[in-house]
């Protein structure tokens, strides 16, 4: 996630502002309260101020911790205050003291919440404040995606766009071929050293990987990032001679690539002609896993069985993945017109399957 660069420490607090989207008007600055201000949807102006233990000028929305607290006002009234729920990165509840809870999803250097009673606007955006006297900005990087998507699959393109800064602006003589370190990515479940990979240069050290990058005029564009293991991740980027810029990457699992048997199959009863039902003694488990082996959750795996001889049918012959990747035939049933041996299972999903053979009912 991108750090906001324009935060500033009002009153021993970080102050942040309420505007609505749906509204036209364009925002103003208070130059006695030093923030700029927003409507809501009655055209009231709204403004949201955090308390909080931070002293730096530059804290972004990500830093917000459960317990933070907040007041709302509306027109220069307090309208509400209450305490701030951290549940991720990018997801925050607002528990106000008085009315409905509202939440925030940050995107993009904003944060976006629908749902709450107070104030009387529940939908819009909280964005950074400008002071009347900005502080000086240094050298920095600035990380942004070419497309509005905001997760990706694990091996997937993400393709990102590097700009050196310099008081604020792109630094246009920042040029050439400078090296860029990459830290704290994460390894796929698949191997301890599969990472990714930055500009066609494999990750290879979670301390500090170095790539080198073209910059002309300031900026570096359509660089390709892979990231391999699926789960939330924070990035550090460090770019020659400036200061290093933070990246959240959501990375979700990619298409099914692997299946696993974790529980065979099993039957325990002896086949009896009377009693040619039987749900299998023991149940089968199978794990679904992408090309990395990160568990695919919400996958449907399908049963059947082939068999020499005579004719068997399965009942209950499918189930879906957990969030683990574990898919469970709580009930999976059998009947046969006879006793067999050497009969394969298998599971499949799509055009991936595994196969669990010499399955016997004597």
């Amino acid at each position: 996630m991108k750090k906001l660069r324009s935060l500033i420490l009002l009153a021993g607090g970080i102050a942040l502002i309420l505007f609505c989207s749906s509204c036209g008007n364009s925002p103003k600055v208070d130059n006695n309260a030093m923030v700029i201000k927003g409507w809501n949807a009655d055209d009231k102006n709204v403004e949201i101020i955090f308390t909080t233990d931070k002293t730096t000028n530059n804290m972004p929305l990500t830093q917000l911790q459960t317990n933070d607290r907040y007041s709302i006002k509306v027109s220069g009234k307090e309208d509400s205050r209450g305490t701030v729920i951290v549940n991720s990165r990018i997801n925050i509840t607002f528990v106000p003291s008085k009315g409905s809870n509202f939440t925030g999803v940050l995107s993009n250097g904003k944060l976006t919440f629908t749902g709450g009673s107070r104030p009387d606007a529940v939908k819009g955006f909280i964005q950074s404040t400008s002071p009347v006297n900005p502080p000086v900005v240094t050298d920095g990087l600035e990380i942004t995606f070419n497309t509005s998507e905001e997760n990706f699959k694990a091996g997937a393109n993400i393709v990102i766009t590097l700009t050196a800064k310099k008081g604020g602006l792109t630094d246009t003589g920042y040029d050439g071929e400078k090296f860029v370190i990459v830290s704290d990515f994460s390894a796929a479940p698949i191997a301890a050293s599969s990472f990714g990979s930055l500009h066609g240069v494999p990750l290879t050290t979670p301390t500090g990987s170095l790539v080198n990058v073209n910059f002309k005029e300031g900026v570096a564009a359509n660089i390709i990032l892979k990231l391999n293991s699926a789960e939330e991740q924070f990035l550090t980027l460090v770019a020659q001679d400036l200061e290093s810029a933070d990246l959240y990457v959501n990375v979700l699992p990619g298409s099914v690539a692997l299946l696993e048997i974790f529980t065979p199959a099993a039957m325990s009863m002896a086949y009896d002609i009377e009693y040619p039902m039987e749900e299998f003694s023991t149940l089968p488990v199978i794990m679904v896993y992408d090309e990395f082996k990160n568990p695919c959750p919400s996958m449907t795996v399908t049963a059947t069985i082939t068999v020499s001889g005579v004719t068997a049918v399965l009942s209950n012959a499918s189930a879906v993945s957990d969030i683990y990747g574990e898919a469970d035939f709580d009930s999976l049933t059998i009947w046969s017109n006879g006793p067999f041996s050497g009969a394969t299972l298998t599971y499949s999903v799509g055009n991936v399957s595994v196969a669990q053979s010499n399955f016997s009912w004597k």
